[in-house]
Protein backbone atom coordinates (compact mmCIF):
# COMPACT_ATOMS: atom_id res chain seq x y z
CA UNK A 1 0.00 0.00 0.00
CA UNK A 2 1.67 3.31 -0.98
CA UNK A 3 -0.24 6.76 1.01
CA UNK A 4 -0.93 9.21 -1.80
CA UNK A 5 -0.95 12.78 -1.76
CA UNK A 6 -4.41 14.06 -2.61
CA UNK A 7 -4.86 15.44 -6.43
CA UNK A 8 -5.82 12.39 -7.83
CA UNK A 9 -8.84 12.01 -9.33
CA UNK A 10 -12.09 10.23 -11.08
CA UNK A 11 -14.41 12.42 -12.32
CA UNK A 12 -17.78 10.38 -13.39
CA UNK A 13 -20.48 12.60 -14.73
CA UNK A 14 -23.57 11.51 -17.10
CA UNK A 15 -21.74 12.15 -20.44
CA UNK A 16 -17.84 11.51 -19.21
CA UNK A 17 -15.43 9.65 -17.28
CA UNK A 18 -11.95 11.46 -16.81
CA UNK A 19 -9.26 9.53 -14.58
CA UNK A 20 -6.19 11.16 -13.65
CA UNK A 21 -4.83 8.33 -11.17
CA UNK A 22 -1.00 7.17 -10.42
CA UNK A 23 0.18 3.56 -11.14
CA UNK A 24 2.23 1.35 -9.39
CA UNK A 25 3.15 -1.84 -11.26
CA UNK A 26 3.86 -3.99 -14.18
CA UNK A 27 3.20 -2.06 -17.68
CA UNK A 28 2.96 -4.70 -20.86
CA UNK A 29 3.29 -2.66 -23.42
CA UNK A 30 4.47 1.62 -23.69
CA UNK A 31 3.93 3.91 -25.61
CA UNK A 32 6.73 6.25 -27.33
CA UNK A 33 7.21 9.63 -25.93
CA UNK A 34 5.05 9.28 -22.83
CA UNK A 35 6.75 9.68 -19.87
CA UNK A 36 3.99 9.57 -17.17
CA UNK A 37 3.28 6.20 -16.00
CA UNK A 38 -0.22 6.83 -14.45
CA UNK A 39 -3.44 5.95 -15.44
CA UNK A 40 -4.74 8.74 -17.42
CA UNK A 41 -8.22 8.66 -19.28
CA UNK A 42 -11.12 10.71 -20.81
CA UNK A 43 -14.28 8.58 -22.59
CA UNK A 44 -17.49 9.85 -23.23
CA UNK A 45 -19.00 6.39 -24.91
CA UNK A 46 -19.43 4.05 -21.90
CA UNK A 47 -21.95 1.95 -20.82
CA UNK A 48 -22.79 1.40 -16.85
CA UNK A 49 -24.38 -0.90 -14.35
CA UNK A 50 -25.34 -0.20 -10.50
CA UNK A 51 -26.29 -2.47 -8.04
CA UNK A 52 -27.63 -1.78 -4.46
CA UNK A 53 -25.11 -3.73 -2.11
CA UNK A 54 -27.23 -5.63 0.49
CA UNK A 55 -25.48 -4.06 3.82
CA UNK A 56 -25.42 -0.53 1.91
CA UNK A 57 -23.82 1.07 -0.96
CA UNK A 58 -23.67 0.56 -4.53
CA UNK A 59 -21.21 -1.47 -6.97
CA UNK A 60 -21.04 0.78 -10.17
CA UNK A 61 -19.27 -1.27 -13.53
CA UNK A 62 -18.14 1.28 -16.13
CA UNK A 63 -16.91 0.32 -20.12
CA UNK A 64 -15.70 2.15 -22.14
CA UNK A 65 -17.79 1.31 -25.38
CA UNK A 66 -15.12 3.11 -27.60
CA UNK A 67 -11.72 2.42 -28.15
CA UNK A 68 -9.65 2.78 -25.34
CA UNK A 69 -6.85 1.01 -23.25
CA UNK A 70 -9.06 1.30 -20.10
CA UNK A 71 -11.47 -2.34 -20.10
CA UNK A 72 -13.35 -1.30 -16.88
CA UNK A 73 -13.91 0.92 -13.95
CA UNK A 74 -15.31 -1.09 -11.00
CA UNK A 75 -16.53 1.16 -8.14
CA UNK A 76 -17.58 0.39 -4.29
CA UNK A 77 -19.40 2.75 -3.04
CA UNK A 78 -20.66 3.02 0.49
CA UNK A 79 -23.36 5.12 2.26
CA UNK A 80 -20.63 6.95 4.25
CA UNK A 81 -18.64 8.32 1.24
CA UNK A 82 -16.16 6.07 1.10
CA UNK A 83 -15.33 4.43 -2.08
CA UNK A 84 -13.01 1.57 -3.39
CA UNK A 85 -11.83 1.77 -7.11
CA UNK A 86 -10.65 -0.68 -9.29
CA UNK A 87 -9.02 -0.34 -12.99
CA UNK A 88 -8.68 -3.15 -15.59
CA UNK A 89 -6.35 -2.10 -18.46
CA UNK A 90 -5.36 -3.77 -21.64
CA UNK A 91 -1.81 -2.79 -21.57
CA UNK A 92 -1.25 -2.52 -17.67
CA UNK A 93 -1.67 -4.94 -14.47
CA UNK A 94 -4.90 -3.85 -12.59
CA UNK A 95 -4.87 -1.27 -10.09
CA UNK A 96 -7.21 -0.49 -7.09
CA UNK A 97 -7.50 2.68 -5.51
CA UNK A 98 -9.25 4.05 -2.08
CA UNK A 99 -10.63 7.55 -1.26
CA UNK A 100 -13.76 9.47 -0.95
CA UNK A 101 -16.54 10.59 -2.54
CA UNK A 102 -16.67 14.28 -3.02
Amino acid sequence: MIQLDPGYTLNVSPDRVVGDLPFFGRAYTSTPGQTDGGLKFDFTEYTYEVKPRKKGGWDITIEPTESNDIRSVFLTIQESGNASLRITSNSKEGMSYTGTIQ
